[in-house]
């Protein structure tokens, strides 16, 4: 988690001139990294704790170049088809995404164990 932290911070630094590039990176690359762990290792949310913190007090405000409250965090962590970022909270999907990783394996896991 150390790791992503110092990515997501560098990646904060190219928001103040590239905002639109960030924010790209951020979604289709960086966020992917952590999604992986999510999916694969039960009861881990609490660690992603200092990543949501750089996230809402680094990047955001980077990619945003405005004033932030937790407010717009959680407007930011919505689908952008509900007006959202899709920038979602690592803290409080971490325990979805393995679940809907056991959900979508269990049937091929069955078969396997039979």
């Amino acid at each position: 988690v150390g790791r992503w932290v110092t990515d997501v911070t560098a990646i904060s630094k190219i928001a103040e001139t590239e905002p639109q590039a960030a924010y790209s990176g951020f979604c289709m690359g960086l966020s992917k990294r952590w999604l992986f762990l999510m999916r694969t290792t039960p009861n881990i949310s609490d660690l992603f704790s200092p990543l949501e913190s750089t996230i809402s007090s680094v990047f955001l405000p980077a990619i945003l170049n405005n004033h932030f409250t937790p407010l717009h965090r959680e407007l930011f962590s919505l689908p952008c088809r509900n007006g959202g970022l899709g920038i979602e909270n690592p803290c409080e999907v971490a325990d979805h995404e393995h679940q809907r990783s056991l959900d979508a394996t269990a049937p091929l896991s069955q078969i396997i164990i039979e």
